[in-house]
């Protein structure tokens, strides 16, 4: 089993060369922040301030709260794709006598292969990132101007075990479905090979996540009024309203994106071909809409959130961004590129079923451009509802009416900013993936 679990992995590198990417700068951006946040507190304490010693502790956690929730975006999402984009091979070990459970066991230790390989290769390149990290935090107070990264073994440690557990858990759903599959759903590459049982236990998950993040969006503001509540209390009554309104949208976007995108475009009929064949495409292709717009909106509703401070009175600036969300920002960006990057394959072919039905080039570009503005619009609609949800709920916390807040004194500036930078990114990430000089026939024959 090890043998062919190495072959397969050695063999279609290729496929698995995003999901490297991501679990690297995954690991790396962890890691660069406990190094940062060990390095504050050893500064801190050497002066003899536990104060500052335990500020530094304390703002070394909230980082790593924001990169761990762009982890498990980013790592779930890239982690199922690649599985899934390998059906047919799965479908063909099945067919040649492979035993479900067999299968499985491979798929997961690939992932595992994939995840721990990922940690080791991080260490090395978080130790740099580090400095202009610590540097940002020491700007803006978080650490002392002083304070230097400080490594330790026990990074390694904690980054094999982050790094193998939300890889394995993020490819385990797809890796259950292939397993389970009826082989000629896998030998045609059908999106839905899960069964029923399992579609109501990811139902019932996502429905307790949902309530939740809802009850605890409600609930913070009334615990802030009821109880006398210090600065230090009411600053952690707020980030986890902002924490809570992200995960909500996160857990959202699957089952909101696809009717969102048919809603919004709805209110723009164009007889444009290249339009119409955009439209087509994201609403054909779900899963993969809701696969890209998730990261750029978990993005977006991060820039939301921490400039919403602003509105609530409190100091935001790009310095301050870098430094407690910049690594979150980063995972969740590359997640975003990553997941248009391994759907390109399907789109090139889909392009050349088009222009073998006589479509013109032209068209289809502009169609692959469409479709990466309706992506990146949604994400921004999405991003925009987590800030002003969570505006809402931090703005009941201090006790402000939050209508000023939100509308009058909201970061908007800063999200048309972003939203801008997603749509470029979107549109320009799709038109050069997509690209080929394949001849059509070819690209017929080709997979992913």
């Amino acid at each position: 089993m090890i043998r062919l679990l190495l072959a397969d992995l050695r063999q279609n590198l290729r496929s698995w060369t995003w999901t490297v990417v991501v679990a690297v700068v995954a690991a790396t951006s962890i890691a660069a922040q406990l190094m940062v946040g060990r390095g504050g507190r050893i500064a801190a304490e050497a002066t003899g301030d536990t104060d500052m010693a335990g500020q530094a502790e304390a703002l070394t956690y909230m980082p790593l709260t924001f990169v761990g929730l762009s982890v498990v975006v980013a790592l779930s999402t890239v982690a199922a794709l690649v599985v899934a984009s390998r059906a047919r091979d799965h479908g063909l070990w099945r067919a040649q006598g492979m035993r479900p459970g067999l299968l499985r066991m491979i798929l997961l230790g690939q992932l595992a292969l994939v995840g721990a390989g990922s940690a080791i290769v991080a260490i090395p390149l978080a130790y740099p990132l580090s400095f202009p990290l610590s540097a940002f935090e020491g700007a803006v107070g978080i650490i002392l101007p002083t304070a230097r990264p400080q490594p330790h073994p026990v990074d390694l440690l904690i980054l094999l075990i982050l790094c193998t557990s939300l890889t394995v858990l993020g490819g385990r759903g797809a890796a259950r479905r292939s397993s389970g599959a009826q082989i000629i759903a896998l030998l045609r590459e059908h999106d839905d090979v899960q069964g029923r049982s399992r579609r109501v236990r990811r139902r019932l998950l996502r429905g307790i996540l949902i309530a939740v993040c809802l009850a605890g969006l409600i609930a913070l503001p009334i615990i802030a009024q009821i109880t006398e509540s210090d600065h230090e209390s009411i600053f952690a009554l707020v980030i986890g309203a902002g924490l809570a309104a992200l995960v909500l949208m996160v857990v959202l976007t699957p089952r909101v994106t696809p009717a969102l995108e048919r809603t919004w475009t709805a209110l723009f009929p164009s007889r444009s071909v290249a339009w119409h064949m955009a439209r087509h495409s994201a609403a054909y292709e779900a899963g993969r809409s809701s696969a890209t717009v998730m990261p750029f909106s978990l993005a977006i509703g991060l820039v939301g959130f921490a400039f919403g401070i602003r509105a609530l009175g409190g100091n935001a600036d790009v310095g301050g961004f870098i430094a407690l969300f910049g690594t979150a920002f980063l995972v969740a960006w590359t997640g975003g590129v990553a997941v248009i990057a391994m759907s390109a394959g399907r789109r090139r072919r889909d392009g050349a079923l088009l222009m073998a039905a006589g479509g013109v080039q032209a068209q289809v570009r502009w169609a692959q451009v469409l479709e990466g503005v309706i992506h990146a619009v949604t994400a921004a609609i999405l991003g925009v509802a987590s800030t002003v949800v969570g505006l809402c709920s931090e703005s009941l916390i201090l006790g402000f009416n939050p209508v000023p807040v939100v509308f009058l004194h909201g970061p908007w500036v800063e999200i048309l900013a972003i939203t801008g930078a997603s749509l470029l990114t979107v549109c320009g990430a799709t038109v050069l993936s997509s690209a080929s000089t394949t001849p059509v026939a070819q690209l017929l024959r080709a997979r992913d």
